[in-house]
């Protein structure tokens, strides 16, 4: 596109000396230059495979479908996962890099471990292996998964308890006024 737009701005009898100073000109025509060789580099490639991520209710992406070419609104890779995000099954006959995991984790191939921009998450165990970074801030755990199936959430998602207090942290109290409306409960 940026081409196209480049070669209808420098055809032959267009006004571009009345638009642009000289080294302007010349950046413009350096660039088209590129583009051309670029292209004739590109011609001989493979071509482009454009593929589409399906995901789950939580966007963790459960298959890739191919957008173009003969394997068009094909399945070339899809994974079912468990509970913590370890993958169960996966089919990838073409072996597609794909890395993306629950949301926000990236596989790292070294370790097995998905990575979360500030932290390794082991979804074997369910838990992270590197301390949270905002240290005891996030809780007494710094290693929990932070939506953890296993804890149950208050009525109005205002707070969290393992358990009703079996984990050593008791439910908060049942609030005397609606959190919203401030009625009467």
């Amino acid at each position: 596109m940026l081409h196209q737009a480049l070669k209808e701005v420098l055809q032959p009898g267009y006004q571009l000396s009345a638009l642009l100073p000289q080294d302007m000109r010349s950046q413009v025509q350096a660039s088209l230059q590129l583009l051309k060789d670029t292209q004739a580099h590109t011609e001989d490639a493979h071509p482009l495979t454009i593929r589409h991520f399906v995901t789950d209710h939580l966007g963790t992406p459960i298959a890739l479908v191919n957008a173009n070419g003969q394997a068009a609104g094909q399945v070339s890779w899809a994974a079912r996962y468990g509970t913590w995000g370890e993958v169960e099954q996966e089919y990838n006959p073409h072996r597609i890099h794909q890395p993306i995991r629950f949301q926000g984790q990236q596989l790292d191939a070294e370790t097995g471990l998905h990575y979360n921009r500030f932290r390794y998450y082991d979804p074997q165990v369910g838990q992270y292996v590197t301390q949270d970074p905002i240290g005891l801030s996030g809780g007494a755990n710094n290693a929990l998964y932070p939506v953890n199936p296993i804890i149950a959430a208050g009525l109005l998602a205002t707070s969290a308890f393992a358990g009703r207090g079996r984990a050593g942290v008791q439910p908060p109290p049942h609030p005397s006024t609606h959190p919203l409306s401030g009625a009467a409960a």
